[in-house]
């Protein structure tokens, strides 16, 4: 089962959210009419962020830059997708979509299909690095072996 993220205060939309909209022109994979949305901050101290749909109030993702889940992770966009968004190597803000699992308890990174952002103008899109190597479901928490839950050991 699915963890779903709620948000603060009118589901954590700030007043000023459509100023600070990202906009995704195509939608996310499989979701084409979730195109707006506001990067909300998350808990004190943590990589993790939440990204909060404006069209769709349920819908609230967490999502951390990719680079402090894998440091060496590298991004490849073909030169049409950069020019789409106007980006140049400078300024992308790259992000990945975490999903919290409750049974078993786990906590994995989508790193296959990073969310791609040009934080000038606020242009986003998903690309999928399909010769990447990258996994949709790459672990950052998951169910602990017996072994390793002893403090002991070794």
């Amino acid at each position: 089962m699915l963890r779903q993220v709620e948000g603060g205060q009118g589901r954590g939309q700030a007043p000023d959210a459509d100023q600070r909209a990202i906009v995704f022109p195509d939608g996310l994979i499989g979701c084409p009419k979730w195109r707006r949305f506001v990067l909300l901050p998350g808990p004190p101290g943590s990589p993790a962020m939440r990204l909060q749909c404006l069209s769709h109030p349920s819908v609230c993702f967490v999502v951390a830059d990719p680079r402090h889940i894998q440091p060496d992770y590298q991004l490849t966009v073909s030169r049409e997708e950069m020019l789409d968004l106007g980006l140049d190597d400078s300024e992308t803000m790259i992000l990945c979509t975490l999903t919290v699992r409750d049974d078993p308890p786990t906590v994995t990174a989508n790193l296959l299909a990073p969310l791609v952002v040009n934080p000038r103008s606020r242009l986003g899109k998903q690309v999928v690095l399909a010769d990447s190597g990258y996994s949709p479901r790459h672990p950052l928490v998951g169910p602990q072996d017996p072994g390793e839950r002893s403090g002991g050991g070794g």
